[in-house]
């Protein structure tokens, strides 16, 4: 049902401004020791119909193996997954905390893309810490071809302190989107848009780990050489 984790990371790259006030590109270099879960019941990667999925982690940077400073952060996200009638729904949320709001900024957490405050760019909002509930519904609207239209619906931010976690400073953010499966995976046009402000989602395959722990924003770009030693512990029934 579930397999948990634990090792070591080590990264290291340099970050560079894209968008924003011109700033000299800078090294970064993070160690981490990890221990995460993760619980995949979905029957499908890209438009499942049934299922459900957990995630959590928590990791500690260590200046002793490499980090720039040391911090703690814990992670968590779910989604639950029914379908009824031929139309699909998804519910879920994420919460991620840093202990002393004190992580470097290619360890913070971040929203932005489809599914995480669609109507912003890819990675948009970074802070210490971040809240996000999301719903989704979508049908297969082919009979020959796997495509999917749908809407999402999502209710988050991120934050720099603790004390400013709550859902009266969230972005309220959603999409329409038409979904395909092709063998290289899941391409997703649409629109996204947050009060005030619409934008085109441009075809992107959701896969990958957002990053139970995220780390730099669309503003600044991370090249990274990584090695992970995991030791992972038997599957739980």
């Amino acid at each position: 049902m579930g397999r948990g984790s634990r090792g070591i990371v080590r990264q290291g790259g340099e970050l560079r401004v894209q968008v924003g006030v011109p700033q000299p590109s800078r090294p970064i270099d993070t160690g981490e020791l990890f221990v995460q879960f993760h619980a995949d019941e979905l029957d499908g990667l890209a438009f499942p119909h049934q299922g459900f999925m957990l995630r959590g982690r928590a990791a500690a940077g260590l200046e002793a193996l490499g980090s720039a400073v040391d911090y703690q952060q814990v992670f968590a996200e779910g989604s639950l997954v029914e379908t009824r009638r031929r139309i699909t729904g998804v519910v879920g949320a994420t919460l991620a905390l840093t202990a002393g709001s004190d992580a470097p900024l290619e360890s913070q957490f971040r929203l932005g893309g489809l599914g995480r405050l669609s109507g912003l760019q890819q990675d948009e909002r970074i802070g210490q810490h971040a809240a996000l509930l999301r719903a989704m519904i979508y049908q297969r609207v082919s009979k020959l071809w796997p495509v999917y239209g749908g809407l999402s619906l999502e209710y988050g931010n991120t934050f720099h302190s603790r004390s400013d976690v709550s859902f009266d400073d969230a972005i309220p953010s959603g999409a329409l989107f038409l979904g395909a499966e092709t063998p290289l995976g899941p391409l997703l046009p649409g629109l996204g848009f947050r009060r005030g402000r619409a934008r085109q989602l441009l075809p992107d395959a959701r896969t990958g780990d957002r990053r139970a722990k995220a780390g730099h924003s669309a503003a600044v770009r991370s090249t990274t050489r990584t090695m992970a030693r995991e030791r992972p512990n038997r599957d739980r029934g």
